[in-house]
């Protein structure tokens, strides 16, 4: 009920948590991950592989930024993911170095960003030996 009387007396405090979560993804999507299908405050990183998933969330907790790990068998098999939660009172400067700190902590456990959604989908699909290209090459050529 508190939650509530706060909102209602402070609606900007909505608006922010709305732009907020728009510029952390934009943010991840920047680092090439794929963050369609997402609008809410709490953004998923699907990235495939359980192991993955804790390392990377390892990683970036070792340079301050706390995420979840969520895998099977709370979701789908191959589709291991990390959770974000954004809040009203982050600044554009912590969500970007949040979305650094990730794409760092990706590629140190050996993630491909920019492939790990498509790769879970075929996987989900039975399609294990579909790799597709890498949307970094994409933009290269």
């Amino acid at each position: 009920a508190a939650a509530l009387d706060v909102l209602a007396a402070e609606p900007e405090r909505l608006a922010r948590l709305r732009v907020n979560a728009g510029r952390l993804r934009d943010e991840l999507a920047r680092e090439g991950f794929e963050v369609a299908g997402s609008c809410t405050q709490v953004v998923p990183l699907i990235l495939g592989e359980a192991a993955a998933a804790r390392r990377v969330a390892a990683l970036a907790l070792e340079e301050g930024v706390d995420v979840e790990a969520l895998e099977p068998p709370d979701v789908p098999a191959g589709t291991a993911r990390l959770r974000l939660a954004v809040m009203a009172s982050h600044t554009r400067g912590e969500l970007r170095e949040a979305a650094r700190v990730l794409g760092r902590a990706a590629l140190k456990a050996g993630v491909r960003p920019a492939t790990t959604l498509a790769v879970a989908q075929a996987r989900a699909a039975g399609d294990a030996g579909v790799v597709p290209i890498d949307v970094a090459r994409r933009r290269a050529a």
